[in-house]
């Protein structure tokens, strides 16, 4: 399957809006937004004490975030010598990404902890209806790998530390081998039949919808999830309902042993009201044509 990356302007969108089709988002507070790891995130990061590397993303401060997310990139698993460093070589928009560079039989996260969320209500205008959704959004370029079938899978790893050991609330990633796009439920990974372009920049989102204890994935506005799925440790206990961070993640599946790269930018989170798994775009550009059409025969009448 071949998908079309369109991304919907602003534009586009204040004419879906003035058609009366719903927004995206009506209230929508940041959690994390990595201002696609453009400054202050450099490339010559210098980590104090040994064992560090220069850019290394671990340690580095994105964009403005509320009070109690910290605010610092941290490697939140260390089953490896993964590596994950700005870079300005391979990027999707700006000027600096990500590149990790996953090692054989290597396992690994860096993300942002936060607490607090989702909101219910205590930051948001009385009468607001809860902020049931998170949404997490990147970019991500993955070099294909030949080694195995198995090869390295690159994606974001979402959970609530509540619990301990902490709980998966969703997983979904690219098989760099073959780009197909796999996710996770409680039963374990299924292949999604979706096929995500590699060696070139793709868009993702992950939704996670806390009034039903389910997420949805999408790659470049194509569903690759069978609708929401419930979240993935949801048999261990049903009371999932914290985000505590959504992780960069590389890992190796069943047998596979192959090392790879990935590259991620525009990385960002965001608490919403509003169901954000949005459409296939080709739904989007149709919407916007018939908005088109309606004013020109509003024009002509």
């Amino acid at each position: 399957m071949i998908m079309t990356r369109i991304r919907l302007t602003a534009a586009a969108l204040s004419a879906l809006l003035a058609a009366g089709l719903q927004p995206l988002h009506a209230t929508t507070l940041p959690v994390v937004d990595s201002l696609g790891f453009e400054t202050p995130f450099t490339t010559t990061f210098a980590p104090m004490g040994g064992g560090g590397y220069a850019g290394q993303l671990e340690g580095q401060i994105p964009g403005p975030v509320p009070p109690t997310a910290g605010g610092t990139w941290l490697q939140t698993s260390n089953a490896g010598t993964s590596t994950a460093t700005i870079q300005t070589a391979v990027v999707d928009t700006g000027a600096q990404a990500v590149r990790v560079n996953h090692t054989s039989g290597s396992e690994n996260r860096w993300g942002v902890p936060v607490s607090g969320w989702p909101n219910f209500g205590p930051q948001t205008a009385p009468g607001s209806p809860p902020l049931r959704y998170i949404c997490i959004d990147w970019s991500m370029n993955v070099t294909p790998t030949t080694a195995s079938q198995l090869g390295p899978f690159f994606g974001i790893d979402a959970n609530d530390d509540d619990f301990n050991p902490v709980s998966r609330l969703g997983f979904a990633g690219v098989n760099s081998a073959n780009g197909e796009v796999v996710y996770d439920t409680q039963v374990g990974l299924f292949a999604s039949g979706v096929f995500a372009p590699l060696g070139v920049w793709n868009d993702y989102r992950m939704v996670l919808d806390y009034a039903t204890d389910s997420y949805g994935f999408m790659v470049n506005g194509i569903l690759a999830t069978p609708g929401w799925v419930p979240f993935v440790d949801g048999l261990l206990t049903t009371d999932l309902n914290e985000f505590s961070d959504a992780n960069i993640y590389s890992t190796n599946a069943g047998v596979g042993t192959a090392p790879g790269t990935a590259y991620y930018d525009n990385f960002t989170i965001v608490n919403t009201d509003v169901d954000c798994l949005i459409p296939e775009p080709s739904t989007v550009v149709l919407g916007l044509l018939a908005v088109a059409g309606l004013v020109y025969r509003r024009h002509r009448s």
